[in-house]
């Protein structure tokens, strides 16, 4: 499956194995971003909303997991 991925520089070709890779890492940077959004914000509505992207970031890993 050719996806184009962004380098410095350049594209690269990625596989379907280095794409899934590249998903599930994307998911687990995503959730770690916004659970520490969660953890700075101090207003309690815009919080919560961080915490809920960070699940649904966890979500997505673990659908990638089970496959």
């Amino acid at each position: 499956m050719p996806i184009k991925r962004r380098g410095d520089t350049e594209m690269k070709y990625l596989s379907e194995d280095e794409a899934f890779k590249v998903a599930m890492n994307l998911e687990e940077e995503g959730q770690q971003f916004y659970e520490e959004c969660a953890r700075q914000v101090k207003n309690a509505e815009i919080k919560h909303i961080f915490s809920q992207l960070a699940g649904e970031e966890q979500e997505h890993f673990d659908t990638f997991k089970k496959l």
